[in-house]
């Protein structure tokens, strides 16, 4: 270790916890190299991007969880050919290796869909005689040790990012475990899994039964080629672009308005409506930030929020940017502009200041929430939303949407199946969770050990 970092002069290389923790993993017994078990430990390429095409991650998509976090950038088909070489399958690992805050966030690669990665993420694909699997892998990854450690490799980037070189990544020794233990690892992930799919079908489940009350599926808006409207309009809405106007979406808000009980603007009873602050993030802090890139297609990504210190919650200048349970937040700023969620946690967070914080006083929130980020609200927001290189949704659009109210049993139907959504990611998180743990135990103290919590906790 002396040579291989002879060079490193930074304090935090030297950082007490840090070295401890490299110690450590440098004197298992029984581990293999990582380089030894895989087939492949590369960084990715420098694509050309286009607007649309085949999917190509970078760091943002990445986290503790998913590889679906943010917006991907995109490869035409000719330089996916270019590149098939770092093109990715079920089973690999993707891993951060350049990121602004933190690398080594990592996740398995769930199917088989084409999509390669930049250069700022990392693959590990395994031999196929491998003795260490991928899920193991992952949760060894995940560790408070192993995550020490990658910290402590990483460099300064020249671009002011943080990056892990893939060199020192492919000399970290991975312990060898057991195949029982293995497979014991392996039936929590798959049943962590399952739990999640069962919250996205409680969340789509939900999104249904609000377009059949509405009786959406199978309607169809006017499209004509051409369309006029007339100046006073314009003068009215205080807009002169095309896609304001589109016939569609008016033919959608009179729809609505016909097979609702009830119909109101979101002014109406909203008791706040702003975006929020953006503090400075701290990996110590025990303060949760909630971004743009946390609110995903179905929900939050509670996993994955950033942190600051606690003392952002008391600052006056952060005050509106509280998060309380049951407070509307939405997507306000890129490309996926008008994803909405419900907060549906007890933890105190702050909303950063690319999402807009809705709170009502009256109406039952999960299901505005809902509403909002179904068509109804995502054609709304193409309706209001303004900008082109960078879309914008302001809450002053927001208070203008329009919301419809179903009768009382779909609507308590609908909030149930989000409520059940929320249930089943927590307890997916929670085996996770469960499943890193027996990890570090096992790495601390012996296999058996972790057994023994595993059998005590599940």
């Amino acid at each position: 270790m002396a040579e291989e970092y002879a060079l490193r002069l930074d304090s935090e290389f030297f950082l007490k916890a840090r070295v401890a923790a490299h110690q450590r993993i440098l004197s298992l017994s029984n581990s293999v190299r990582l380089k030894k078990c895989c087939s492949k430990v590369v960084q990715g390429p420098n694509p050309d991007f286009v607007d649309d095409g085949i999917p190509c991650l970078n760091g943002k998509n990445i986290y503790f969880g998913t590889a679906d976090a943010d917006e991907p950038n995109f490869v035409t088909e000719r330089e996916f050919d270019r590149l098939k070489g770092h093109a990715l399958q079920a089973g690999d690992i993707v891993i951060t290796l350049k990121h602004a805050t933190k690398i080594g966030r990592a996740w398995i690669i769930e199917d088989s869909e084409r999509r390669i990665f930049t250069r700022n993420v990392g693959l590990l694909r395994l031999n196929s005689d491998s003795e260490v699997r991928a899920v193991p892998l992952l949760l060894t990854l995940w560790t408070n040790g192993y995550q020490t450690v990658l910290d402590r490799i990483a460099t300064g980037g020249t671009t002011g990012q943080i990056t892990l070189a893939t060199t020192p990544l492919k000399e970290l020794p991975i312990p060898r475990f057991s195949d029982r233990f293995q497979s014991r690892l392996e039936m929590l992930f798959k049943t962590s899994q399952t739990q999640r799919r069962d919250a996205e079908g409680h969340m789509r489940g939900a999104d249904q039964l609000l377009l059949d009350a509405l009786q959406l599926p199978g309607w169809q808006p006017p499209e004509p080629l051409t369309y006029t409207r007339r100046a006073s309009e314009a003068f009215i809405a205080g807009r002169l672009d095309a896609e304001h106007f589109q016939p569609k979406y008016k033919a959608l808000l009179k729809h609505i308005q016909r097979h609702a009980s009830r119909c109101r603007r979101v002014d109406e009873f909203a008791a706040h409506c702003d975006r929020g602050e953006q503090p400075e993030y701290a990996d110590d802090g025990t303060l949760a930030v909630v971004n743009s890139r946390h609110i995903l297609e179905n929900g939050l990504d509670y996993d994955s929020f950033e942190s600051t210190d606690s003392r952002f919650w008391n600052d006056p200048d952060f005050k509106a940017a509280r998060i309380h349970k049951h407070d509307i937040l939405t997507y306000t700023t890129g490309a996926k502009v008008g994803r909405t969620a419900a907060y549906l946690s007890d933890e105190r967070a702050l909303a950063s200041n690319h999402v807009n914080l809705l709170r009502l006083r009256e109406e039952n929130p999960v299901y505005v929430a809902v509403a909002m980020n179904s068509m109804i609200g995502r054609w709304q927001t193409r309706m209001l939303a303004t900008g082109s290189a960078q879309v914008e949704l302001y809450p002053a659009d927001i208070r203008r949407f329009l919301i419809p109210f179903v009768d009382a049993k779909t609507e308590a139907a609908i909030v149930s199946a989000v409520e059940r959504a929320h249930t089943a990611r927590r307890e997916a998180r929670s085996l996770l969770d469960c499943a890193k743990r027996a990890v570090e135990i096992a790495i601390e103290e012996t296999e058996a050990d972790a057994m023994n919590y595993l059998k005590s906790g599940r």
